[in-house]
C-alpha cells in the first residue's frame, strides 16, 4: 500500500465507510438498518481471500466491520495481509 492523498479528519471516517459499502455491494444511501456484503480481493499469497462488510446503525452513527476470511480455513497474520502491525 503507497499513500497517495490525505482525507479531511472530519469526513475520513464517512468516505472511508461509503468506499466499503461500494465495495461490498451495500446501499451507500441506508444508514438506518443493517446490512452485510462481501468482497472477494483475490489471491494474497497464494491463498483467496474474502472481507465481509457489515455495517450497523449506532446511537453515535454508523459502525462498519471488516471479517477477513480465508475459504482454505488458513491463519493469516495481519501483516501477511499487506497491513501494519498494530501499534
Amino acid at each position: 500500500m503507497h499513500i497517495l492523498g490525505s482525507l479531511p479528519l472530519e469526513h475520513s471516517a464517512q468516505i472511508a465507510a461509503a468506499r466499503l459499502k461500494v465495495f461490498a455491494g451495500l446501499l451507500t444511501y441506508k444508514a438506518d438498518v443493517p446490512q452485510e456484503g462481501r468482497v472477494r480481493s483475490g489471491r494474497i499469497a497464494g491463498v483467496d481471500q474474502e472481507m465481509r462488510i457489515s455495517s450497523a446503525p449506532t446511537l453515535f452513527g454508523e459502525r462498519i466491520v471488516v471479517r477477513f476470511f480465508s475459504p482454505e480455513n488458513q491463519c493469516q497474520s495481519i501483516e501477511s495481509l499487506g497491513f501494519d502491525e498494530p501499534v
